[in-house]
């Protein structure tokens, strides 16, 4: 039992780390409309500051901040922190004491439990 446990961690981890290195490789159009989609989804009623890794800064789309802005609902604003953080891909949003974490591993980690139920019921079944 112990031994399949420990399996299905390692098939889990081998599956976070891929599924978050994918989207890091995906082409910068593709990668950032999901990210657009997701800080509309978490902005709140005022000014949030963005936070991006630098690798997502440097590859940042010129237009994107501007495209935010006019998608957002009425009463949000977002401005981009040209300081770049090492979350290594995906966001932080700040408003004032509040922080959304919307980094990619933090994001696996939430979905980890829900895997690891997937995983257990498709790959190891209980015996009969």
């Amino acid at each position: 039992r112990e031994r399949l446990l420990l399996e299905r961690r390692r098939l889990v981890d081998e599956a976070l780390d891929k599924t978050i290195a994918h989207v890091l490789e995906m082409p910068a159009e593709a990668y950032f409309a999901r990210m657009a989609a997701m800080i509309r989804e978490a902005a709140q009623e005022g000014q949030g500051v963005l936070w991006l890794d630098g690798r997502d800064l440097a590859r940042l789309p010129a237009d994107f901040m501007a495209g935010l802005q006019t998608s957002l609902a009425e009463g949000r604003r977002v401005e981009l922190s040209v300081q770049p953080t090492d979350i290594g891909g995906g966001f932080l949003l700040r408003y004032d004491e509040i922080e959304i974490d919307c980094r990619l591993t933090a994001l696996a980690e939430a979905k980890r439990e829900e895997l690891e139920d997937f995983l257990a019921r498709e790959l190891f079944p209980p015996e009969d």
